[in-house]
């Protein structure tokens, strides 16, 4: 066997995944609360971004369907251009959109009172003396959300450096107190979700509007520029190093923002059925016919719609509502199956108590409507439903 030396060209393909790709990857996953967190980190991070100073005008009608202005997305692309960067004007977002007295993306909220402040009111108003009332706050903060106490007469007691028997009056005046069980108080504010996106229908015409209002609006200070010019080696690099990862990040909520509403145009023109007439007319549809509409990859449509929602005429849904599997239907188009689990929850809700649908029998009332489902879907789409099986739901 003879073994011997040389030089020789091979050419290879291969994806690289560069971190700025990667920044853009996770920016566009993100809702609009978690891209408002972020741009807030970034803010104390990198020190050329600022607040963008958002004049206080009316948006044209471009804007309020989510079109981007020309001038700003020149602008934005002229970033990546460092000459042109460095020569340029600085950047200067675009006006956000402005919100009409009906588009709202805030809940009102109210703090429920807790079992801890319920019970402290109470004991300030029975308790006068401090080392009493300095025992009773101690006890209150011992018990659950559920109203049990989690320590004992004695380890109060110890903590406190009190005696057993005070502690133990403290805490008999306390079990006299209002209300029980604990567990009908709140324990905090109450969760709700705010849209990403808004469709509204705008005579007879559908606006979409991506969601900007919580997310500050970015751009470069201009001062780092004449650092630059000014600077020395380390010094510079360190700056342009800094204001390219603004850029980048600049580039990639925009970038986000103009996916959103593409992605959102497709469904609305492909669920035009839905936002008419509402759920039940949903119809069945995949990811990669919306990335073939808007001429992107499938994965793309699936980031955009992770973990996001859109408030319609008809309610807030998970963007993921609008991709369903299809259900044959014998007397037309093809059922979603979406709609499938609707009426199934609706059979079931109707059904008498004493002699419920078996999973047979809702398969069979599916059939008499034109739906072709099998016995074995129906139980799944029961499951998922968290709709418990016939012999569960029967009431004697």
């Amino acid at each position: 066997m003879q073994m011997d030396f040389g030089l020789k060209q091979e050419l290879h393909q291969k994806l690289v995944m560069t971190p700025q790709l990667c920044q853009a990857i996770a920016i566009l996953q993100l809702s609009s609360i978690e891209l408002a967190e972020m741009v807030e980190k970034e803010l104390l991070d990198n020190p050329v971004l600022e607040l963008a100073e958002v004049p206080e005008t009316k948006s044209t009608e471009a804007e309020a369907q989510g079109e981007t202005p020309a001038s700003t997305a020149e602008e934005v692309d002229r970033y990546l251009e460092w000459a042109e960067y460095f020569d340029g004007p600085t950047y200067k977002e675009y006006t956000p959109i402005e919100k009409s007295e009906q588009t709202t993306f805030e809940a009102l909220v109210s703090n429920a009172i807790t079992l801890q402040e319920h019970l402290e009111f109470q004991l300030h108003m029975a308790i006068l003396n401090d080392q009493p009332r300095l025992a009773g706050e101690y006890l209150v903060g011992c018990i659950d959300a559920n109203g049990y106490l989690r320590v004992t007469v004695e380890e109060a007691a110890e903590a406190l450096g009190q005696p057993v028997e005070m502690v133990a009056a403290v805490l008999e005046l306390i079990q006299t107190f209002d209300p029980k069980p604990g567990c009908s108080f709140g324990g905090g504010q109450s969760l709700y979700i705010i849209p990403d996106i808004s469709v509204e229908k705008v005579n007879g015409n559908y606006v979409i509007i991506i969601n900007e209002t919580d997310t500050p609006h970015l751009t470069i200070n201009p001062y780092y520029r004449h650092v630059v010019r000014e600077a020395d080696t380390e010094a510079k690099k360190y700056v342009e190093g800094r204001i390219q990862a603004a850029v980048w990040l600049i580039k990639s909520i925009e970038q986000r923002r103009r996916t959103l509403y593409n992605v959102m145009e497709a469904i609305v023109q492909m669920q035009k059925d839905f936002f008419d007439k509402g759920p039940n007319y949903l119809v069945p549809l995949t990811m990669k016919k919306v990335a073939d509409q808007v001429g992107i990859h499938e994965s793309t449509v699936s980031r955009a719609t992770a973990n996001k929602y859109v408030q319609t005429p008809h309610g807030l849904f998970s963007l993921r509502t609008f991709f369903t599997a299809a259900v044959q239907n014998a007397d037309g188009p093809d059922v979603a199956a979406g709609r499938i689990k609707r009426e199934l929850k609706e059979l079931i809700t109707k059904e008498d108590p004493a002699q419920p649908y078996s999973d047979q029998a809702l398969t069979d009332i599916f059939a008499t409507r034109g739906v072709t489902v099998s016995r074995r879907t129906v139980a799944k789409y029961r499951e998922e439903l968290g709709i418990a099986a016939s012999s569960k739901r029967k009431r004697y």
